[in-house]
């Protein structure tokens, strides 16, 4: 094996592992170095050449990338078969989920907010013994939630915008 088949299984073993680790299958990381390796769009077949693995796995996984946007996929005039090519930069990759998750943390807080204040004002009164140990469990977790959210938010939002400086 060349220091280049050693480099280039090194890249994909590495792609598969970080797709794994972000919730995803190891095809996903091998579709991904296939099309970061290729110097020009690439078909469902000449993919499934490529990574080992079947046509039909190849073409579920192919339309869930291009559902979260890291793919692009079209047709050259003339053809039949869709072809498929990395829609972001290679930092837009790692940076992309990042943002995502942000921006469901900023659409939440504020809802997680509103709920610690309504089980602020929960009537204890009306509870059972068993209740109130619920109601204070609940208002203990959304306290330290909301907590950490608005200490943790202003960081993240820092840390995105100078990852962001890697993106073209």
């Amino acid at each position: 094996m060349s220091q280049l088949d050693q480099v280039r299984e090194s890249f994909i073993q590495l792609m598969e592992r970080i797709t794994e680790q972000r919730g995803f299958t190891p095809i996903h990381g091998r579709i991904l170095a296939c099309l970061l390796l290729s110097d020009s769009p690439q078909t469902q077949r000449g993919i499934a050449e490529w990574t080992g693995y079947s046509v039909s796995a190849v073409s579920r996984t192919l339309e869930q990338m291009v559902a979260f946007g890291s793919v692009r996929r079209f047709k050259q005039p003339g053809t039949r078969s869709y072809q498929y090519e990395i829609d972001a930069s290679l930092p837009s990759l790692f940076i992309g989920p990042f943002e995502r998750w942000l921006s469901i943390v900023d659409s939440v807080r504020g809802a997680f907010g509103q709920l610690a204040e309504a089980a602020q004002d929960i009537d204890r009164g009306l509870l059972t013994s068993s209740q109130t140990k619920e109601a204070n469990l609940l208002i203990s977790h959304l306290q330290q939630l909301v907590g950490t959210l608005q200490t943790v938010t202003p960081i993240l939002k820092e840390m995105l915008n100078r990852l962001q400086t890697l993106s073209p």
